[in-house]
């Protein structure tokens, strides 16, 4: 609204993340269509990250936005050594100049972010995105520095932002005082993803050079441990002769991609998955699928579901808690134990082989993230917390 961005056109902004643009991952996008929506809403925003490769700008404006880069020392501990040094003097340097801070991610940045919000009398907001044995807290608990950034944390004036109920009940767990947390779930871009018709499908199908005459399931993420990939290979394999109207599309980079290709060529997938590295355009192979599996050991808010479901696709998700606040089982997907491989396997039999089922679970996929998942919500929901 006009009136509000006039209102809010004395805040400046800082984010912090350690990575960003080109490389960019789930809390990365989520954090730049943040960037955006709360830009658009007259706030000024400066992005501070790594240049984590020297042909980067360090200095440059995409959307209005500014993105410094700053170089640091490519050594073990040295990297956030040099990179938080430097971020601590731009910080006071420029305390005149922005009014909130904003880090993403409860990593080493975090941490200076808190003690300038110490020093400096600044509003400091954390966000945590990951929860379980693969997210922020329980990263950090297993080593020395990580439980003395812990108490560092619990012990600032900073506030934190939770995606999913799961990290609320962690930041509690951890003695995190009540008053300092928000839940703020993700939100989604829904002028970039939203279903199409079949039409427009085929279309995209053929632009992009997928299979028109099968049910296309898609994975979208990084290649970890953490998303349990090998398990759905494990549970695609074991649909036989019907993976022959099937196929699966992975998306995705990172260290398990050897392990992933290994398995494809001992159970003789070639022929109906296809593998491709990370696509700028996602959501057009979004919106030329049918349905997404995403079997992660542990989640916050998934940004790729809350994506793919924007785009009309019924998912297949892990019992996981973040996964489970977004899917409800029989509804707008099905949760499944990934350790069941055989019902795994069931689910998606059941879902690909039943066209009125995947359209009605379609339809109260997308219907989902627009009543609850949209960019402008939680723009609504932070916007009265940095600006009061």
């Amino acid at each position: 609204m006009p009136g509000e961005s006039k209102k809010n056109q004395s805040l400046h902004m800082v984010m912090i993340t350690a990575f960003f643009l080109p490389k960019i991952g789930g809390s990365e996008k989520q954090l730049f269509t943040l960037a955006r929506a709360l830009h658009k809403q007259g706030i000024a925003i400066t992005i501070i990250t790594r240049q984590y490769d020297p042909i980067l700008m360090n200095h440059e404006h995409v959307n209005g936005i500014e993105i410094l880069r700053f170089s640091f020392m490519n050594m073990p501990m040295m990297d956030l050594i040099t990179f938080n040094l430097k971020l601590f003097f731009w910080l006071i340097k420029h305390r005149n100049v922005y009014t909130v801070i904003y880090a993403n991610l409860a990593s080493s940045h975090a941490v200076t972010a808190a003690l300038i919000g110490l020093c400096c009398k600044k509003k400091v907001f954390i966000k945590l995105g990951g929860s379980g044995r693969y997210g922020d807290l329980m990263t950090s608990r297993h080593s020395l520095l990580g439980k003395i950034k812990i108490n560092l944390l619990r012990n600032s004036t900073a506030r934190y932002i939770a995606v999913s109920s799961e990290i609320v009940e962690e930041l509690r767990a951890y003695k995190f005082p009540e008053q300092s947390i928000s839940l703020i779930p993700n939100g989604v871009n829904s002028e970039l993803f939203y279903p199409i018709s079949d039409q427009k499908k085929k279309e995209i199908r053929t632009r992009l050079d997928l299979v028109h005459d099968a049910i296309l399931f898609i994975f979208a993420g990084r290649f970890d441990l953490s998303k349990n990939i090998i398990t759905m290979l494990i549970a695609w394999h074991k649909l036989g002769d019907q993976k022959n109207h099937m196929k699966l599309l992975i998306i995705g980079e990172g260290p398990l991609e050897q392990n992933i290709r290994q398995v494809i060529t001992t159970k003789q997938l070639q022929n109906s998955i296809v593998l491709k590295p990370f696509q700028d355009n996602i959501q057009e192979y979004f919106q030329a699928s049918d349905s997404m599996i995403a079997l992660s050991v542990s989640e916050g808010l998934s940004n790729t579901i809350l994506e793919g479901m924007a785009c009309g696709l019924p998912v297949i998700g892990s019992r996981a808690r973040g996964i489970e606040e977004i899917i409800t089982d029989g509804y707008n997907g099905f949760t499944v134990d990934p350790d069941k491989i055989t019902r795994v396997t069931e689910t998606i039999r059941k879902l690909g082989s039943d066209k009125h089922l995947r359209k009605k679970m379609s339809e109260k996929a997308s219907q989902t993230i627009k009543e609850h998942y949209r960019i402008d919500h939680t723009v609504q929901r932070i916007l009265p917390l940095i600006s009061s």
